[in-house]
C-alpha cells in the first residue's frame, strides 16, 4: 500500500491537534486605554472614587499615603449571574512594598463575601487570595515576597471543586489549595478595595488590566495571557492565523484527492 498522505496532509492534521482551539474570552476588561475605566467587553464600566484617576492607560491608586483617608479605588454596579469558577487576572505594580488590605482585582457579593487578588493583609509583602474572614485563604501561601515595584501580571484560577490556583507573570505563585466552592449570584468588582466594607485598606499602585474569565483558565491559558502582555487580546487558547487557515485547506484538499486516488486504485485492482 502506498503512502498517499501529502506534507500538506500531515501539517493539517498536526495544527489541528495543536492550533484550532477554543478561544476564551474574558466577561469583563478595563484596559483603561480610552482614559476611562469602560468594561471593553462587557456591560459593568467602572467609576473611579476618591483621588484614584486614569492616565496613560493606568489607573492609579494612591491608597491612604495621600494622608487624607480617603476611599481610592474603581467600582462596578452589580450584576446577577451565577459565578463559580472563575479567574480572576491584574497586571498591576505596587506604589510602595510596604502596604497591606488592597487589591488588584476582586469580587464582591451583597453580603460582602469576597475573593480577590490581595496584597500584604495576611502575609507582609505576599500577594494572597483575599477573602471574607479567611474562609478560602491560608495563612502563608508559600509565595515568594514581592520585592520590587515593578508591573507584574498576577491571577488567580477559582475551579468549580474549589480549588484555588494563584499566578505570577505567567507561572504558579505559592501552593495550590482547596476549599469548599463558593458561588456568587451578585457580584460586583472592585480595584483597589477588597471589599466596600473594607475600610481604609486599599491598594497603593496602579493597575493596567484587570479582567474577569467565567470559568478556571489552565495553566497554559494563564502562560499564554502573560505572554500576550498587558496590551494584548488577554484571550487564552489559539486560533489559526490566516496563512495556518490555508495550510490546512490546502492539507485537506490533499486528504481529498488521495482518498480518491486510493479508491480508484482498489476498484481497478
Amino acid at each position: 500500500m502506498k503512502k498517499l498522505f501529502s506534507s500538506g496532509a500531515v501539517a493539517a492534521l498536526a495544527l489541528l491537534g495543536t492550533q484550532a482551539q477554543a478561544v476564551v474570552a474574558p466577561i469583563h476588561l478595563w484596559t483603561f486605554n480610552d482614559g476611562t475605566a469602560k468594561d471593553q467587553v462587557g456591560t459593568l464600566n467602572g467609576t473611579v472614587y476618591g483621588n484614584s484617576s486614569i492616565s496613560g492607560g493606568q489607573l492609579s491608586l494612591p491608597g491612604t499615603t495621600d494622608g487624607s483617608g480617603t476611599r481610592s479605588y474603581m467600582g462596578t454596579a452589580t450584576e446577577n449571574i451565577t459565578l463559580t469558577a472563575m479567574t480572576l487576572v491584574s497586571w498591576v505594580s505596587l506604589g510602595t512594598l510596604n502596604q497591606g488590605g488592597g487589591t488588584a482585582l476582586s469580587i464582591v457579593n451583597n453580603a460582602q463575601q469576597f475573593n480577590g487578588i490581595d496584597y500584604g493583609e495576611i502575609t507582609a509583602q505576599q500577594w494572597a487570595n483575599g477573602s471574607d474572614y479567611g474562609n478560602r485563604s491560608t495563612g502563608n501561601d508559600g509565595g515568594a515576597l514581592a520585592t520590587d515595584t515593578a508591573k507584574h501580571m498576577m491571577a488567580i484560577t477559582y475551579a468549580a471543586n474549589g480549588t484555588i490556583t494563584m499566578y505570577k507573570d505567567g507561572a504558579q505563585y505559592g501552593n495550590v489549595y482547596t476549599f469548599a466552592p463558593f458561588t456568587f449570584t451578585d457580584e460586583h468588582y472592585l480595584v483597589g478595595l477588597r471589599h466596600d466594607a473594607g475600610g481604609n485598606a486599599m491598594l497603593t499602585g496602579s493597575v493596567d488590566t484587570a479582567a474577569v474569565y467565567a470559568q478556571a483558565l489552565s495553566a497554559s491559558d494563564i502562560s499564554t495571557l502573560y505572554a500576550a502582555g498587558a496590551n494584548g487580546t488577554l484571550t487564552a487558547g489559539a486560533v489559526p492565523e490566516p496563512a495556518t487557515w490555508g495550510l490546512m485547506i490546502l492539507g485537506f484538499g490533499g486528504i481529498g484527492a488521495a482518498l480518491r486516488l486510493r479508491r480508484r486504485e482498489t476498484i481497478t485492482a
